[in-house]
């Protein structure tokens, strides 16, 4: 059996909470409620988690097969697997954001974006 798990810290100052969701209970924290709304909806699922569901079995390097049908299994290893996840996790929790001022830009997938007020 595999496992993989993820301990968060968020800390300000000498404070220090175990989940992101927590950060609003930090007293003295001088972020604005859009940053925090950011912040609970990108970490408030690890990340390694969301982009495993996202790319489903593709995300998984072990499932590519040749043409032939067969799987290198001298290539490809879950250890390698969860290398490239745990990678893509930190590459995407980087432009964290960056990425959500993007969001509401086309209707295509209809997601607000949090930025934006009412006036834009």
């Amino acid at each position: 059996m595999l496992s993989c798990w993820q301990k968060d810290q968020w800390t300000y100052g000498t404070q220090t909470v175990s989940s992101v969701l927590a950060l609003k209970d930090i007293s003295g924290l001088q972020l604005a409620k859009v940053l925090i709304d950011v912040l609970e909806m990108a970490f408030g699922v690890p990340m390694i988690i969301r982009l495993g569901n996202a790319g489903g079995e593709m995300s998984l390097r072990s499932h590519i097969r040749s043409a032939a049908g067969v799987v290198d299994a001298g290539a490809s290893t879950m250890y390698g697997d969860m290398q490239y996840l745990i990678l893509a996790s930190f590459v995407a929790s980087r432009n964290v954001f960056a990425e959500a001022t993007l969001s509401g830009e086309t209707d295509e997938y209809n997601y607000p974006n949090l930025f934006k007020d009412v006036n834009g």
